[in-house]
């Protein structure tokens, strides 16, 4: 049976996880990800992010980018702003957790794969 874009994606994503440049970019780009749903959700611009955060519009389009190796602080800078808390977890790589989690991830990409086969 052939695998569809996502499946072939995930599961290259997955050896890959062995990778620590490949996990980090992934994982600014989950943190990003989930910055940009709580914006949506609070109904705020990069421009409103970016005043309350006392930065520029460029560097938050930057953060939403993945392009920026957020602090902690920065992260609770965020969330403060966004009037929400922030959290994260750690999980067994060989999970199902994790394998969704690497799933939910690669997502994106994935779906950006199947669209050029």
């Amino acid at each position: 049976m052939e695998m569809n874009g996502i499946e072939k994606f995930t599961k290259t994503a997955q050896n890959y996880m062995e990778n620590p440049t490949i996990r980090k970019k992934m994982w600014r780009n989950e943190v990003s990800r989930i910055i940009l749903q709580a914006m949506e959700k609070k109904n705020v611009t990069k421009a409103d992010l970016a005043r309350k955060l006392g930065t520029s519009p460029s560097n938050v389009t930057q953060i939403l980018n993945g392009h920026r190796n957020l602090t902690i602080d920065t992260i609770c800078d965020i969330a403060m702003a966004l009037d929400m808390m922030s959290s994260m977890d750690f999980v067994e790589k060989v999970s199902s957790k994790s394998v969704s989690c690497v799933a939910e991830i690669t997502k994106p990409y994935a779906e950006s794969l199947g669209k050029n086969s």
